[in-house]
């Protein structure tokens, strides 16, 4: 290998933070964090509806997917937690208030006890993304509704009923894919995270 190309891999892995090291000094490794090159890869990608769409369909994949372990392992406090949380989102929808940044730590708290540092970094990289692209939504009817879906989540997972849960969080997804057609121009749409 030339010198050439082992210098262009270490630059890839000094962006990915998998070595450190600078100019005239030896490069050290760091370790390599999942988590970390997940979140630096994502914050590449530009903030348009196209890759909010494929953070949404990697978010929705995994979510649903990880919903019947979280259902098994919640605790009361964090039930608790997310049922405030979800009752604030209705009394901002009911205020015509953006409740963006609850649901993000909504969908955070409620996958916090599995521990995956890799799914946290896809749910922060999605709503940078949904922060610029989704900052003029509209208020009324449609975004109570979406607030009304957390408090159906929670319920669910209360009930110990995952599959009634990862109902609840496909319509919740259903409507984010909704959002995203109006603010792409292909469809009415309704506003929602």
């Amino acid at each position: 290998m030339g010198r050439q190309q082992v210098r262009e891999g270490l630059s890839v892995l000094q962006a990915l933070g998998v070595v450190t090291g600078r100019q005239g000094a030896r490069r050290r490794w760091c370790g390599y964090n999942p988590a970390s090159v997940v979140a630096t890869a994502l914050s590449l990608l530009p903030a348009d509806v196209g890759s909010l769409r494929a953070l949404l369909e990697v978010r929705h994949a995994l979510e649903a997917a990880l919903l019947p372990t979280v259902t098994a392992r919640i605790g009361p406090a964090t039930l608790e937690g997310l049922r405030s949380l979800s009752e604030r989102m209705i009394e901002r929808a009911d205020a015509a208030l953006s409740f963006n940044d609850l649901d993000e730590v909504f969908h955070r708290r409620l996958f916090a006890p599995l521990g995956n540092p890799v799914l946290d970094a896809v749910l922060v990289a999605f709503w940078s993304q949904f922060d610029v692209i989704g900052s003029d939504r509209t208020s009324g009817a449609a975004e109570r509704e979406v607030a009304g879906m957390h408090v159906r989540i929670v319920d669910a997972l209360a009930a110990g009923d995952p599959r009634l849960a990862v109902h609840e969080l496909d319509a919740h997804f259903f409507g984010v894919r909704e959002f995203l057609d109006a603010v792409a121009g292909n469809g009415p749409g309704r506003p929602a995270m």
